[in-house]
């Protein structure tokens, strides 16, 4: 394999501009699952509420949110309190809380700020309890809180910040779920670090996204550098080229 430097932001932020269309930036197969889903909620006992976010939420969310962050490669957990409503600050903070009979069993800590709305937290299972519908937990709540986002007359989503590469710190099924939905990588508001290593440094599959040209916040290019059975798993990181070009270069074997 040729020598390979690369440089990438720590870290990066996910942006997804709304339409009043609230699926219009889903994949075809994402819609064709909401579509079927949403057809049948109301023989089920699915559904949601969106109320401001409260001490008593924090405590019944934060045990779903350690434990599903907490099985992660290179995890980092937040204290959900002091980033919310510890801060003492002027934003408001919602919670959308999903049930499924009579239930919940997930939810979205999200902030209304001018013309965003901003997921902080998001922890949701990944199938569902007792129904069988084509678009899981995730999916589902995706299109809710872009519903309720264009209801209220936001122009933009922000899937919050995530550690620069996948595969090191959360995993490259995150990274790919968020550009599922219509997500664009930029660079966070806040300083932040940049590295630069030799890709063969790197011994397990990673998606990294690059650092851009000066002056420019948009992050458009990236790379999938994995195994043979990773490639097999992630390739499709690259169906997404107009939020993100993906270079797929294989990861050598151990025994090679």
């Amino acid at each position: 394999m040729r020598s390979m430097h690369i440089t990438y932001p720590a870290a990066h932020k996910w942006i997804e501009q709304l339409t009043e269309d609230p699926i219009a930036h889903l994949g075809k197969n994402n819609r064709a699952r909401l579509r079927s889903t949403l057809n049948k909620l109301a023989d089920t006992s699915i559904h949601y509420e969106v109320k401001p976010l409260t001490t008593d939420i924090i405590d019944w969310f934060t045990p779903l949110y350690q434990e599903a962050i907490g099985q992660k490669q290179n995890s980092k957990i937040f204290d959900i309190y002091a980033s919310t409503l510890g801060k003492q600050s002027v934003v408001p903070y919602f919670a959308l809380i999903l049930y499924e009979n009579d239930e919940p069993v997930g939810a979205t800590i999200f902030s209304e700020r001018k013309n965003i709305l901003s997921i902080a937290y998001r922890i949701y299972p990944y199938h569902w309890e007792t129904h069988k519908l084509q678009a899981n937990p995730s999916l589902y709540t995706e299109y809710v809180i872009r519903q309720h986002a264009c209801e209220r007359g936001y122009t933009q989503l922000t899937h919050g910040r995530d550690r620069n590469p996948y595969g090191v710190n959360s995993s490259i099924g995150l990274a790919l779920f968020k550009l599922s939905v219509g997500c664009q990588v930029f660079l966070p508001n806040a300083q932040y670090e940049t590295h630069t290593n030799e890709l063969t440094d790197f011994s397990e599959d990673i998606l990294v996204f690059l650092q851009p040209d000066a002056e420019q916040k948009q992050i458009t290019q990236g790379i999938l550098y994995a195994s043979e059975a990773g490639m097999e798993k992630f390739s499709s990181v690259t169906k997404y080229p107009d939020s993100i070009e993906i270079e797929l270069i294989t990861r050598p074997s151990a025994e090679s």
